[in-house]
Formats: C-alpha cells, structure tokens, sequence
C-alpha cells in the first residue's frame, strides 16, 4: 500500500493512541461486563461488551485503527461506570469480531453506520452519545450520514475527523504501510515503531505488550483494506442540531491539531476543548483523577435526581453535554498527576449584555476580540448579526458583513460604550483580531470566495466616511480555504 493511500486514512485512523487503556496487567480480565453478540445486516458477527450503571446514561465507545474494545479499559474502570451504561465493541476486522479479507465490508460507508445501528440495537441503546476516537470519526460520520442523528443525545470527537486533509497528517504515519506487510517481521517492527511513536512517555513494557497484541490480532490484509477509503462528511456534520465536543491534544504526532478546529468551526454549536502539552496517547497515563472531574460528575448526577420524565428534549442535550464533558476530562485529563490551572480563584466576574450596539443592531458570532494598546478599550469583530458558520451557506450566496454597511471592527470602552467602528465594505466575516503595539488592528477572515478556490484581489485601499484605512493583503492556504490578512491602520 502507498503512503498516499495511508495518508487517505490518517487523520482519523491514528488511534494507537486510544490504546490506552489496559492500565495494569490483568485488568481487564478482572473487570466483569456482560457480552453481546451483534449480527450486521452483511452478516458480520460484532463482539460487544456491557459495562457500568444498567440504568444510567448511555455511552457508545468506539474505538480506532487496529485496536480493540481494549482501548477503553482505563474508562469503563472509572467513576464513569457508576453513572452511566457503558458499551463497547470491536469494530469489523477487529479484536474478536468478524475479519473478512475483501476489500468490499471496508469501503462501505453504509455497512459502518449499519453496523454501529446494529450493536444499538443489540445492547438496546435508545439515545447514547457516541464517542469515537480516530479511526471512529470516520465510523461515526457514516453513521450519522446512513441513519441521521435522531437517535443520539450528542457526539464526542477525540483526535477524530469529518474530513481528510493531508496537511494535517503528522509525522509518525511514517511505518503504516509496513503496517499491511505479509512480512511478519517487518509487520511486527513497524506495529511497534507506530505504537511507540503515539507516547512521549513511554508506556510500562506491560501496557506495551497489551497494546501490541491487541494492534497485532488486525490481519496485515484488513489494515490494508481500511486505507483508501474517501472521508467527507462537511455537508452532513454542517447541519447536526445536537451536542458535540471535539477534543484533541496539541502534541499529537499523528493528527495535527487542525483536522479538530475543522471539525469544531463546521458543526454548529460544537465545543473545542485542546489539551494543551498532550499527545494522542494521553490517556494512557497513569495517576489520580483530578478533583474538577469529580466535582463535573456530582454535577451530573444532581442533574439526573431532579430529572422527571417527559422533560424537554432540550434538558436531555445539556445532560448529554455534560456526559461528553465529563468524558473528555476522565479520557484526556484523568492522568495528570499536576494541580489542574483551574484549581485557583477565579478572578474574573461576568457582566451580562455588555457592549452596547446602536439601536436595531443585533449581536452576531464574534469570535474576534483584543484588548487595546491604552489597556482597557476592547476591539471586537462581530459579523453584522450573523451567528451561521461559512460551511451552512450556499457557494456564491451573500453571508455576514457582505452586503451589510453594519461596520464589523467595533471599538469599546470598559463599560461597554461603542466608541468608534469601520470596515464596512472592506471586512466580510472577521475570524481573529490582533491590535499590535502601535494600535494598528489587524484582521483576518475567510475570503467569501474561499469556497470555489479562486484567487480574489481586493482593493489596495478603502475610504470609510470619516477616516482613512490603509489595506494590506496577505493570503495562505489553510485547510483548502484562501484565508487572507488585513491591515486597517489608520491615516
């Protein structure tokens, strides 16, 4: 196989990383679940394992490439057991599930989202928020894109993608292709080179054995059959109405950080949570849980003794959200053995309806904002009212500050009096905002054309009514988007 074709499947195979989990030896032999045979509708037989509270919450764990239900021993051996239901499973051509050697059970998107419909519906799941780690983005899109996300309470993406970018593959895909070799030697060394490439710190050598058994039980033909496969699903994630968290750790060597800011700015609503100096095994570590997490699970079950039945759906999307909070704190940073940041008082406070636009102007998305030279002015970038990201606009329909002569650059006081504003005609959807030391403000944003991958000229310069901006363009590819800079500097 090419490295092309690997790279086809990277961002969201990785998942050597998600081995995580068999902690200690012999724990998951230790650990008692109760097992449950799924038949797929292509007749594949699908091992999967009940874990926790019968009657909490449900969780769907899904695990990666070349790995196993194994993955998730380090979760289903947490507090997480005792509040919620807990299944996982091995995915087709994994663990102990079925292991066709054709090409075809691979490249079916259908056949994947079937095949996660068909372990619901063995375990009886009736609205479970699925968490897919790596490989299992891809799985879960198929999902959502063959049977909708009615039957889900919320989504939570861990180093996983929507979309295939090459330029966020990282740098320890390198051995994969050996990954598929018939060569048992040259398989074995690269297993071990990829799975060692997923720690900064190095797993105990007993955890690396578990890893590398459950990695090696994927024949080399299966692995090869994985890659290759088309991953897409902007159109569909763009319109999902449900919780998702995106959580991704910024030193993961083997899916850049980018793949999950794509994922977070095309779901609407999706809440990006970073774990800053972790890399894609993070929760491999070992150590205590951290207090915060454990305050986040009295939280829930708060939430869950004053539910009634028939409360709205929309109660049952804050309790799934805060489920797939709490998953990502007990995945990703259960193993710090450090005092969390957020430990200290806080010495911020909230000021609710702050910022005061002139009458009939209302609030868009404003995900630009910087504090002014003098140290209490505030610059905010606001889209003229728009809230809707770029991904749910048609291709050459206006959106945000298009054809708006709203000024999008706001300049504020403390107390959240406007006091000046421009780049009306000139600024079409801010994105960030940098005020640099001279007081010059700079903006960049997605060109309104960076949809069609034409190369757009703007205007060297505009005239705003009372003042004079000078305009300064620089253009990168990110993403396949034409993403360029401003500089509004006044005269």
């Amino acid at each position: 196989m090419t490295m092309s074709m690997w790279a086809g499947l990277a961002t969201s195979t990785v998942a050597a990383a998600l081995l995580v989990a068999a902690a200690q030896p012999g724990l998951a032999q230790n650990l008692k679940y109760k097992p449950i045979s799924v038949k797929t509708p292509d007749g594949l037989t699908i091992s999967a394992q009940e874990w926790g509270n019968p009657n909490g919450p449900e969780i769907l764990l899904i695990h990666g490439f070349a790995q196993s239900h194994l993955s998730w021993m380090r979760q289903v051996d947490s507090d997480l057991a005792k509040e919620f239901r807990i299944i996982t499973y091995d995915l087709r051509g994994h663990g102990n599930s079925d292991k066709p050697l054709n090409k075809a059970p691979y490249h079916d998107n259908k056949a994947w989202g079937d095949e996660v419909k068909a372990v619901m519906d063995a375990a009886g799941l009736k609205r479970p928020v699925l968490v897919g780690w790596s490989y299992a983005g891809r799985v879960i899109s198929d999902y959502v894109t063959t049977h909708g996300p009615d039957k889900l309470a919320g989504i939570n993406f861990v180093d996983a993608s929507i979309k295939f970018f090459p330029e966020f593959v990282g740098e320890n895909l390198k051995d994969m292709p050996n990954m598929t070799s018939e060569d048992l030697a040259t398989n074995i060394a690269a297993t071990r080179a990829f799975v060692h490439g997923c720690f900064e710190k190095q797993p105990t050598a007993d955890d690396f054995e578990t890893m590398l058994s459950f990695n090696m039980m994927v024949p080399p033909l299966v692995r090869a059959n994985l890659g290759g496969r088309a991953l897409d699903a902007t159109d569909v994630m763009s319109k999902l109405k449900i919780p998702v968290v995106v959580t991704h750790g910024d030193k993961d060597r083997n899916s850049k950080l980018g793949t999950a800011e794509y994922t977070a700015e095309t779901i609407p609503g999706a809440k990006l949570s970073v774990y800053r100096g972790r890399p894609r095994r993070m929760a491999a570590d070992s150590g205590a849980r951290p207090r915060p997490w454990r305050r986040v699970l009295r939280t829930l079950l708060r939430m869950r003794a004053h539910s009634v039945p028939g409360r709205s759906l929309m109660s049952d999307h804050r309790l799934a959200f805060t489920a797939l909070t709490l998953l990502a704190l007990s995945s990703l940073a259960s193993a710090q053995t450090i005092a969390p940041t957020n430990s200290l008082p806080n010495p911020y406070r909230s000021i609710e309806n702050w910022g005061q636009l002139p009458e009939g102007r209302v609030w868009g998305s404003t995900s630009a904002v910087a504090i002014d030279p003098d140290g209490t002015s505030v610059w905010v970038g606001e889209r003229c009212g728009e809230t809707r990201p770029p991904t749910q606009i048609n291709p050459g329909a206006p959106f945000a500050c298009a054809e708006s002569k709203l000024d999008p650059i706001l300049k504020f006081d403390p107390s959240g009096k406007l006091l000046k504003s421009f780049g009306a005609g000139v600024v079409v959807f801010p994105h960030g905002l940098f005020v640099d030391r001279d007081g010059n403000v700079w903006v960049t944003e997605p060109h309104p054309d960076f949809r069609s991958g034409r190369q757009v000229h703007r205007p060297v310069d505009a005239v705003q009514p009372a003042e004079r901006y000078l305009y300064r363009q620089e253009r990168c590819d990110l993403r396949g988007r034409l993403r360029i800079g401003v500089s509004l500097e006044e005269s």
